[in-house]
């Protein structure tokens, strides 16, 4: 908090000062302060595990300012049951026409929407409950039709217990059959939209209300304009925890979709799979097909970056890493660099690499 406050404070001395910034130069984009000056800088992320790398390269016009590594969860397994199989219901907003069929390849989805806003989702009720304590993570199969609609793969606690929703995101920027394998929360995603739990409802402008609010015949589960004790809020998506092992039912949303465009995916199966989160041992950073390994393992719940040519780390209390040796790294990383890392055993990690203009 400390660290962060004076970050703040930093840019407050700025806001404050007698000479103006003139904003308009860096858009939209991101800023950090270089000698006290604010530089636009561009995030790329990776999630890496020891069965999925990708290389991050350095934007043209740009070189490395900042680059961070942190452990991730990632799979460690396979699941074997199918939580789309069984018993599913089709919703949509009124004003998205939806149709669903089942068959040997899955569910598929079909959906058109009269103006800019809405959805159509397909329900799958947990009666029981259902623990996925032990499987937290799901791999999707989904056919896509590659028009950039969103699909959110939501699970759901129970009411009576902690409210929370978990929300994975899939962009159906693809054709045909691709798979993903989803852990970590993307409820920051869901921004982008207008969702009758996130942004909807009652935090939606008053004529929203018609397109969130679903047919008559179905209470209980329809969204109005003020919701219910049983239908859920931005709260639930973004703040309150879920209950995983006490489900109360799996949703996939269709939305972002154009005005009168036809919409077609098909959910193949979802079945949840076992996670690792583990140390990172043996980590090395690869710039330009060359390796510079780190000494020391980085533990689970902390994070290692380099700024400014410094290298430093942190715990999760925010307390500094000792026992760590850094990797010398160039002096300079310039445009068109590739950067990438990996560590042994089953692990995964995220790397960010941030870059400013020459």
């Amino acid at each position: 908090m400390a660290r962060f406050a004076a970050r703040i404070g930093e840019f407050e001395a700025l806001r404050l000062g007698d000479a103006p910034v003139d904003w308009s130069a860096i858009g939209d984009r991101e800023v950090m302060l270089v000698y006290g000056k604010p530089v636009p800088v561009t995030y790329q992320k990776a999630l890496l595990t020891g069965e999925k790398q990708e290389t991050l390269m350095v934007p043209a016009g740009e070189k490395l300012c900042r680059l961070r590594i942190e452990p991730r969860p990632c799979p460690n397994g396979e699941g074997a049951e199918n939580l789309a199989a069984g018993k599913v219901s089709l919703l949509s907003s009124r004003n998205v026409t939806a149709s669903m069929e089942e068959s040997g390849d899955g569910i598929t989805l079909k959906a058109v929407q009269s103006g800019n806003i809405g959805y159509a989702k397909i329900d799958r009720p947990f009666p029981e409950g259902k623990d996925l304590s032990g499987a937290p993570g799901l791999s999707v199969l989904v056919h896509g039709d590659g028009k950039g609609e969103v699909l959110d793969i939501q699970l759901k606690s129970q009411k009576y217990a902690l409210s929370g929703t978990l929300d994975r995101v899939i962009k159906v920027d693809f054709t045909g059959w691709k798979r993903f394998h989803l852990i970590e929360s993307d409820a920051h995603l869901l921004e982008g939209d207008y969702w009758p739990f996130s942004g909807g409802g009652h935090y939606n402008a008053y004529d929203h209300d018609p397109v969130f609010a679903v047919a008559e015949e179905v209470p209980c589960t329809q969204y109005e304009w003020h919701p219910s004790g049983l239908d859920l809020d931005i709260y639930y998506t973004n703040r309150e925890k879920t209950d995983l092992q006490n489900l109360s039912g799996l949703s996939v949303w269709l939305n972002h979709m154009a005005h009168g465009e036809e919409y077609q995916v098909t959910i193949g199966e979802i079945s949840p799979f076992p996670v690792a989160w583990e140390a990172l041992s043996g980590l090395t950073i690869t710039v330009n097909g060359t390796d510079y390994p780190l000494g020391g393992t980085l533990p689970r719940d902390a994070y290692l970056e380099l700024e400014g040519g410094s290298w430093y780390a942190y715990d999760l209390n925010g307390n500094r890493l000792e026992g760590l040796s850094f990797p010398a790294l160039p002096a300079e990383i310039p445009e068109g660099s590739r950067i990438t890392a990996r560590a042994e055993g089953v692990y995964g990690m995220e790397l960010t690499v941030g870059s400013t203009p020459v």
